[in-house]
């Protein structure tokens, strides 16, 4: 069974690009714009085994942190991975394992592949 992905980032070019190249790894992928986009699907989708999400929203929307204990409580398995800046790793450490802004989408592939395979987050 292929697995579930969301991925979640306020850069549509970004969510697309992931989207696409998860899916034609055979992974089920959705992707939203907004953090308030993912909050439903989060809370109500039968198996999300990953969420790839940026560490921070525009203000007045929940930031990545809150997406990713949100999703917790619900699934405690899930597995996280951030994409922010260095200085943010703070705020996701025991979260979820942080990749910097300007990581190249094959290596986010890559991270996500070890880590739907069974592969254990870093902090």
């Amino acid at each position: 069974m292929p697995a579930k992905v969301v991925v979640v980032h306020d850069e549509p070019s970004f969510v697309a690009e992931l989207v696409d190249a998860l899916g034609s790894r055979g992974w089920k992928t959705k992707g939203y714009t907004t953090s308030t986009e993912a909050i439903a699907v989060l809370r109500e989708a039968g198996q999300i085994e990953l969420l790839i999400t940026s560490v921070l929203f525009p203000g007045g929307t929940p930031h990545g942190v809150s997406l990713a204990l949100m999703a917790r409580t619900k699934r405690p398995g899930i597995k996280v991975l951030f994409v922010g800046k260095d200085e943010l790793r703070k705020h996701t450490e025991g979260i979820g394992e942080l990749l910097p802004l300007e990581t190249e989408v094959s290596k986010l592939l890559d991270r996500a592949g070890f880590l739907l395979s069974g592969g254990e987050l870093t902090s």
